[in-house]
Protein backbone atom coordinates (compact mmCIF):
# COMPACT_ATOMS: atom_id res chain seq x y z
CA UNK A 1 0.00 0.00 0.00
CA UNK A 2 1.25 3.45 -0.69
CA UNK A 3 1.88 6.04 1.56
CA UNK A 4 -0.75 8.52 0.13
CA UNK A 5 -3.59 5.47 -0.12
CA UNK A 6 -2.57 4.45 3.28
CA UNK A 7 -3.11 8.13 4.70
CA UNK A 8 -6.64 8.53 2.67
CA UNK A 9 -7.61 5.18 4.04
CA UNK A 10 -6.75 6.12 7.74
CA UNK A 11 -8.44 9.53 7.56
CA UNK A 12 -11.44 8.46 6.02
CA UNK A 13 -11.17 5.20 8.68
CA UNK A 14 -10.78 8.20 11.73
CA UNK A 15 -13.56 10.03 10.28
CA UNK A 16 -16.18 7.71 10.29
CA UNK A 17 -15.26 6.25 13.92
CA UNK A 18 -15.38 10.27 14.88
CA UNK A 19 -18.98 10.08 13.37
CA UNK A 20 -18.61 12.68 10.84
CA UNK A 21 -19.97 10.46 8.00
CA UNK A 22 -23.75 9.05 8.58
CA UNK A 23 -24.44 5.65 7.83
CA UNK A 24 -24.99 4.74 4.19
CA UNK A 25 -23.56 8.40 3.03
CA UNK A 26 -21.76 8.19 -0.09
CA UNK A 27 -18.23 8.95 -0.10
CA UNK A 28 -17.57 11.56 -2.96
CA UNK A 29 -14.17 10.48 -4.79
CA UNK A 30 -13.28 13.72 -6.23
CA UNK A 31 -13.90 15.82 -2.71
CA UNK A 32 -11.99 13.22 -0.78
CA UNK A 33 -9.37 13.67 -3.85
CA UNK A 34 -9.22 17.21 -2.79
CA UNK A 35 -9.45 17.06 0.50
CA UNK A 36 -5.85 14.82 0.36
CA UNK A 37 -4.08 16.05 -2.44
CA UNK A 38 -4.44 13.47 -3.89
CA UNK A 39 -5.74 11.93 -7.65
CA UNK A 40 -9.10 9.85 -7.08
CA UNK A 41 -7.21 6.47 -8.04
CA UNK A 42 -5.29 6.84 -5.04
CA UNK A 43 -8.68 7.62 -3.87
CA UNK A 44 -10.29 4.51 -5.18
CA UNK A 45 -7.96 2.47 -3.78
CA UNK A 46 -7.78 3.35 -0.37
CA UNK A 47 -11.89 3.25 -0.23
CA UNK A 48 -11.31 -0.57 -1.75
CA UNK A 49 -9.22 -1.51 1.07
CA UNK A 50 -11.82 0.08 3.37
CA UNK A 51 -14.43 -2.44 1.87
CA UNK A 52 -12.25 -5.54 2.27
CA UNK A 53 -12.60 -4.26 6.53
CA UNK A 54 -15.84 -3.66 6.35
CA UNK A 55 -15.41 -0.02 6.70
CA UNK A 56 -17.63 0.68 3.36
CA UNK A 57 -19.53 -1.38 0.81
CA UNK A 58 -19.47 -0.40 -2.65
CA UNK A 59 -22.61 -0.77 -4.13
CA UNK A 60 -24.57 0.90 -7.49
CA UNK A 61 -21.37 1.88 -8.30
CA UNK A 62 -20.45 4.14 -5.42
CA UNK A 63 -19.02 3.75 -1.81
CA UNK A 64 -21.41 3.56 1.29
CA UNK A 65 -20.13 4.73 4.56
CA UNK A 66 -20.53 1.80 7.16
CA UNK A 67 -20.76 3.81 10.22
CA UNK A 68 -22.45 1.03 12.62
CA UNK A 69 -20.75 -1.06 14.70
CA UNK A 70 -22.69 -3.27 13.42
CA UNK A 71 -22.48 -2.85 9.88
CA UNK A 72 -18.91 -2.72 10.47
CA UNK A 73 -18.83 -6.35 12.25
CA UNK A 74 -21.34 -8.16 9.78
CA UNK A 75 -18.70 -6.87 7.22
CA UNK A 76 -16.20 -8.20 8.75
CA UNK A 77 -17.95 -11.89 9.80
CA UNK A 78 -18.83 -11.45 6.00
CA UNK A 79 -14.99 -11.12 4.92
CA UNK A 80 -13.89 -13.85 7.05
CA UNK A 81 -16.19 -16.30 6.13
CA UNK A 82 -15.51 -15.60 2.67
CA UNK A 83 -11.75 -16.25 3.31
CA UNK A 84 -12.28 -19.47 5.28
CA UNK A 85 -15.11 -20.31 2.80
CA UNK A 86 -17.88 -21.23 5.26
CA UNK A 87 -21.44 -23.04 3.61
CA UNK A 88 -23.78 -20.72 3.50
CA UNK A 89 -26.07 -22.15 6.05
CA UNK A 90 -23.06 -22.23 8.55
CA UNK A 91 -22.41 -18.34 7.70
CA UNK A 92 -26.17 -17.58 8.40
CA UNK A 93 -26.16 -18.85 11.34
CA UNK A 94 -23.16 -16.90 12.92
CA UNK A 95 -24.67 -13.50 11.44
CA UNK A 96 -27.96 -14.24 13.18
CA UNK A 97 -25.83 -15.43 16.89
CA UNK A 98 -24.07 -12.13 16.78
CA UNK A 99 -26.56 -9.60 15.47
CA UNK A 100 -29.04 -8.41 18.30
CA UNK A 101 -32.51 -9.14 18.37
CA UNK A 102 -33.76 -5.36 17.21
CA UNK A 103 -30.99 -5.56 14.54
CA UNK A 104 -31.09 -5.82 10.82
CA UNK A 105 -29.67 -8.54 8.93
CA UNK A 106 -29.01 -9.15 5.50
CA UNK A 107 -28.56 -12.98 4.49
CA UNK A 108 -25.56 -14.11 2.97
CA UNK A 109 -24.46 -12.90 -0.45
CA UNK A 110 -26.24 -9.45 -0.02
CA UNK A 111 -24.28 -6.99 1.08
CA UNK A 112 -25.60 -4.56 3.99
CA UNK A 113 -25.90 -1.13 3.83
CA UNK A 114 -27.77 1.35 5.97
CA UNK A 115 -28.57 3.78 3.29
CA UNK A 116 -31.38 7.08 3.65
CA UNK A 117 -34.82 5.30 4.10
CA UNK A 118 -33.30 2.06 4.64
Amino acid sequence: MTLKRERVARGVRAAIEHGEYADGQPLIQQRLASEYGVTRDVVWWALADLEKDGWVSFTNKRYLVNATHVSRQLQRVLTFAERLDLTEKKLDALCRHLLPASGRYAPPGVRMHAGPGA
